[in-house]
Parts: structure tokens; C-alpha cells; sequence
């Protein structure tokens, strides 16, 4: 189920999820939450939010309303972990048919793809998310700096 908001579904990763069983570190069988979320601009839809979630780590996730909540301060509020960094990337791609009619996009158009992998403090991954963006409506920036 998709909305304007967020959509929850609970359980075990769906076959064919092992990417992320394998980026998280568990078994395909563990116990996630998926959190979807079509996030919209002045009500244009520009980015489809994926996110997975180990439950074992935040057990009570599932019973928390999302709406126009922070994933990451809801995390840190339901367990006694802290989120310590997110490892971030970005390619280009081309849209299929179901982020198409999501994005309200014709199938091929170019997207923007971010895959994230958040860890806590003791260096355990807790969320992998897969965001794609409309190409048309995002700029990826960075400064990048040297180390001393």
C-alpha cells in the first residue's frame, strides 16, 4: 500500500529482499519493519522512501504513528541505541513502471537512486533505505574536505 504518507508492513523480508538482509547483517527470516513513504513537493511526488528496519533492535517501531516523524529520532526514542552515521550513495537509473506511476513519471525517465545504510554507536547497521528521487526534482551537493 502506498500513500501520501507512510505505509507499514511487518514480518520477515519478502523473497528476493536479501540485498537488504545482506546489507543489514540478519537473516533473510528476521524480523523488519518496511516503512514506505511517497514524499511530495507542494503535492508533485518526487521521491519514493524505502526503508527497512530491524525490529529486534526497536521492538515497538511497528506501534508508532510516522506521520511527519523523524525515522531516526523515533529509533533513538523507543531503544536506548544512538544512531551514529549513515553510509550514503547515490546513482542514476532509469525508472520502471511501478515508481513511474508513483512519481507520476513516464517508465525510463531518469531517476536518482540513494541507498543508506544507518549504524548505531556499538557499529550495528539498524535501517537500510533505498530512496529514488525524480531527476528533474533534486540536486546532489557534497562538500568534500581533507583531513588534516
Amino acid at each position: 500500500t502506498w500513500l501520501q504518507g507512510y505505509a507499514r508492513g511487518m514480518g520477515a523480508l519478502e523473497p528476493g529482499a536479501n540485498d537488504a538482509a545482506r546489507r543489514l547483517g540478519i537473516a533473510p527470516a528476521a524480523s523488519v519493519l518496511e516503512l514506505s513513504r511517497l514524499r511530495t513537493l507542494d503535492g508533485v511526488p518526487v521521491c519514493v522512501d524505502v526503508s527497512v528496519v530491524v525490529l529486534g533492535k526497536v521492538p515497538h517501531l511497528a506501534q508508532v504513528d510516522m506521520t511527519d516523524r523523524s525515522l531516526y529520532e523515533v529509533i533513538e526514542e523507543l531503544s536506548d541505541a544512538r544512531i551514529e552515521r549513515s553510509s550514503y550513495t547515490v546513482r542514476a537509473d532509469a525508472c520502471g513502471q511501478p515508481l513511474a506511476d508513483l512519481l507520476n513519471i513516464s517508465p525510463g525517465s531518469p531517476i536518482l537512486v540513494g541507498e543508506e545504510l544507518t549504524y548505531l554507536t556499538d557499529g550495528a547497521p539498524i535501517l537500510a533505505g533505498t530512496m529514488s528521487y525524480r531527476a528533474d526534482a533534486y540536486r546532489f551537493q557534497a562538500d568534500l574536505c581533507r583531513r588534516a
